[in-house]
């Protein structure tokens, strides 16, 4: 956010530059952009609502412009830095894969009971962005260890043994990741064609691995052939990547960033 009154002293010619950084300082810089103040959209000019006795709000505009070649992470920041350029809420603001910047404190985000920032809060189907190495990977939360527990593999062997595979797909807005006692197993965003043999669900025990086809398999999963039980539609697959998460602390709980 953006001093509207300041912002429109901006002529065309004037130089805009974009800096995006990994933490909320502003310090771990990580995408620059150059651009003419042309070419940047005006979004929208924020009315924002004071209550009486309270001091007045400068006039504030929202600003959005697309930046091409960032690395994958989340939540990024941005600066941005040229003649006419008083930020609204801080210099260093926090940016939404989803849209344009939010305003200071307005950012819905998983906190651990230290405070460590797990990731966005998606509000809509109650899952929180956890970022990895090849994007960002939703996770439901609620167990005992604060995430809510629940994996599904494929295996090329016909009794889920040797190496787990999962579902890579580089044209998914999320990568596929599956949690697992704590480590977060993702899948890389391009994988091959593989036979399947079988099939495997968790966390399981003997008692309550499924009935039917369905056999358990020590320590924890609950197994089916492919025979038995068929994987419907053409996929990739790649052996997944782990994330270790037991540094987060539960009990979690949403905050604003």
């Amino acid at each position: 956010m953006l001093d509207e009154t300041s912002l429109g002293a901006c002529a065309a010619g004037d130089v805009l530059t974009f800096e995006l950084y990994t933490d909320r300082d502003c310090t771990a810089l990580v995408h620059t952009q150059v651009e003419d103040a042309q070419d940047v959209r005006l979004v929208s000019r924020l009315r924002l609502l004071t209550v009486r006795g309270a001091t007045t709000p400068p006039h504030t505009a929202e600003l959005r412009l697309t930046l091409t070649g960032v690395p994958p992470a989340a939540p990024l920041y941005a600066k941005i830095v040229g003649p006419h350029i008083v930020p609204v809420g801080g210099a260093c603001q926090v940016q939404t894969p989803d849209g344009p910047p939010r305003p200071a404190g307005h950012t819905l985000v998983l906190e651990d009971a230290n405070g460590q920032i797990l990731g966005p809060w998606d509000n809509e189907f109650l899952r929180v962005s956890v970022m990895t190495p090849n994007g960002p990977a939703q996770l439901s939360v609620g167990g005992p260890n604060g995430f809510d527990d629940g994996w599904a593999f494929y295996y090329t062997s016909g009794d889920c043994t040797g190496s787990p595979l999962v579902i890579a797909n580089e044209t998914f807005p999320f990568v596929n990741g599956v949690l697992r006692n704590s480590t977060l197993y993702y899948a890389p965003r391009t994988g091959h064609p593989m036979t399947l043999g079988s099939r495997a669900y968790g966390p399981s025990t003997a008692a309550t691995c499924y009935s039917g086809p369905y056999f358990f398999v020590p320590p924890d999963a609950c197994c089916c052939t492919i025979a038995n039980c068929p994987q419907y539609g053409s996929y990739d697959y790649a052996e997944p990547q782990a994330l270790d998460l037991s540094t987060f602390v539960p009990p979690f709980h949403l905050g604003f960033e």
